[in-house]
């Protein structure tokens, strides 16, 4: 909880700094106890806290990315380093518990551009990911399997899936670390299919599934149909 009381005042501030002008007392209590119990509060609740209302959405989004990013880093501050290549594989990379169970350090590749991960997916499917230098180096130093098992290869989805829900707390869990990469991947790109293929989806649909909205994408819908006074 160390990690998410650094942020709590900067939550507070976010929530009033967009409210103040707009009546914050008639918001749902829902968002204000979100920010004083941020880990009982998974994002999907956040964002449909007031549906039909673009400044509580706005609001929601704000707290979730803020909520997201305090959970992760509470949780890296508490890792060993294992669990926090796990966590950075998940976050910054949107593995699934399996994939992130089976990197190896040959998986690592480089080319014109800089270091990418060799992912191998569901049906064996195999994708490509581009990755920051340290965490390349990170991944090669392994000089083999990142997790290996005691009686396998590697270690099991499972073992993944318990640590990473663990570390990150209640309602949180490997899969929320590859919603938010797919929601921050869009968000930087705006292109779904390029989200789709990096998460190794078969469909664009699959992916819609996965992603929030940026709340300016939203706003410019509502102002493209906006009638002219």
């Amino acid at each position: 909880m160390g990690g998410l009381g650094e942020v709590h005042a900067l939550l507070v501030w976010q929530t009033h700094a967009l409210l103040a002008p707009r009546r914050a007392h008639r918001l749902p209590r829902r968002i204000f106890d979100a920010v004083e119990r941020p880990t009982a509060f998974p994002a999907t609740v956040l964002v449909s806290a007031a549906p039909g209302h673009l400044t509580l959405l706005a609001v929601g989004q704000v707290l979730q990315q803020s909520l997201e990013l305090a959970v992760i880093l509470a949780a890296l501050r508490k890792a060993t380093d294992g669990e926090r290549l796990m966590l950075r594989l998940g976050a910054e990379c949107g593995l699934r518990r399996l994939e992130i169970a089976k990197v190896h350090s040959r998986d690592v590749m480089r080319d014109l551009v800089g270091w990418s991960l060799v992912v191998v997916g569901k049906g064996d499917k195999q994708r490509i990911v581009p990755i920051g230098d340290d965490l390349a180096l990170l991944i090669r130093s392994a000089h083999g399997y990142c997790f290996p098992g005691r009686w396998s290869r590697h270690v099991e989805s499972s073992y993944i899936g318990r640590r990473l829900s663990t570390l990150l707390g209640d309602g949180w869990t490997a899969h929320s670390l590859r919603h938010r990469y797919a929601t921050t991947t869009y968000a930087a790109t705006r292109d779904p299919l390029l989200v789709s293929k990096l998460l190794g989806h078969a469909s664009v649909e699959t992916t819609q599934r996965y992603i929030a909205m940026p709340d300016d994408r939203l706003r410019a819908a509502v102002e493209a149909t906006r009638l002219a006074a």
